[in-house]
């Protein structure tokens, strides 16, 4: 759907004219994806999906282009998830001729007042600058590390939380059941934004290591099930938000497809139910067919090792001296085997 949301006259005395795609749309998918095409593999293929309609039954997905004499001369893009509201707002760029006109400006009000009016409650963003963290705070948008120029924000709607902090204590309110269950590309701003940005995950600071690196994000491994190399499961609890993820991919060469990479991250406060959710999720990966299970740590890690042992795995391997982390650190690994 094409909505026109109105002409402005920019202070070069150009008009704009400002419109709202909202996929799928083919009049506009082309011209989008050339318009992005500077964006990296990962990004890329995220904006392909959610241009060819691919998440609609699981996401609102809205373009804001300006365009100058029938060409987009800028755009901006938020999409926010149908079931929780949790959303992302980004792919902000403007044309090189066409920048320092206050494009940006005008664009931003017209998608805010758009996400006012929507059924979103927060969107979060990255910034690289502070001079681009600052335009962003115009809008209502706060830096979720404090003490930093630049970072992850977020908007939240006021009648929602004031900020983040208030937010993530209604989002990861404490003693909730959960299930376990199949991912859907709807899950991605909540994990990879709400639990990514979460200040227990932050403080964590345990990246995965060995073939587990290769999924920084969800929606990488979401791209890897997609390509069926896998599964990735979510600890949905019964208010509908998402404590923990986790993923059990092929990660290799074709000849390695038969082994599969388990790793997860689960928010602190539900650390004490870590071990049921590495259980269920490994269980839904045997009822899919998948039971020849690798997972990686670093002998520094001690409770997530024993989450992995409790849960079943053994140590059949160990890499000495493989990391160092202040300390040097042993590469266990870890198998998994019904």
């Amino acid at each position: 759907m094409i909505t026109n949301l109105g002409m402005v006259k920019l202070k070069t005395q150009e008009d704009l004219i400002v419109k709202r795609i909202e996929p799928p749309e083919a009049v506009y998918n082309e011209k989008l994806r050339r318009f992005l095409e500077h964006k990296g593999d990962s990004s890329m293929r995220d904006i392909c999906e959610r241009l060819n309609g691919n998440y609609t039954e699981f996401c609102i997905d809205k373009y804001f282009t300006g365009e100058i004499a029938g060409s987009i001369a800028a755009q901006m893009w938020y999409g926010i998830s149908l079931k929780t509201g949790m959303g992302n707002f980004g792919h902000v760029y403007t044309e090189p001729e066409h920048r320092k006109k206050g494009i940006v400006n005008e664009l931003m009000g017209f998608l805010i007042e758009d996400f006012q009016n929507s059924p979103g409650k927060a969107l979060f963003c990255g910034t690289g600058s502070p001079w681009v963290a600052d335009i962003y705070r115009k809008y209502g948008f706060q830096l979720i590390k404090k003490g930093t120029g630049y970072g992850p924000m977020v908007l939240t709607k006021q009648n929602h939380a004031r900020n983040f902090s208030e937010l993530e204590k209604k989002y990861f309110a404490p003693d909730l059941s959960f299930t376990v269950r199949i991912a859907d590309p709807g899950d991605q701003f909540d994990c990879d934004k709400v639990l990514g940005y979460s200040k227990g995950i932050r403080e964590l600071a345990s990246p995965r290591i060995f073939l587990s690196a290769q999924i920084p994000t969800f929606m990488e491994a979401m791209f890897r099930v997609k390509d069926k190399k896998g599964l990735v499961t979510v600890a949905e609890t019964s208010i509908g938000s998402i404590v923990g993820w986790s993923f059990v991919l092929n990660l290799g060469s074709p000849d390695e497809q038969e082994a599969k990479v388990f790793d997860f991250m689960i928010h602190p406060g539900y650390s004490k139910e870590a071990g049921q959710f590495i259980e269920q999720s490994i269980q839904l990966a045997t009822d899919h067919g998948i039971t020849n299970i690798y997972s990686y740590v670093l002998s520094g890690e001690q409770e997530k090792t024993s989450r992995l042992l409790n849960a079943g795995f053994k140590e059949v391997a160990r890499l000495n001296n493989y990391c160092t982390i202040n300390n040097s650190h042993d590469l266990l690994i870890l198998y998994w085997n019904r």
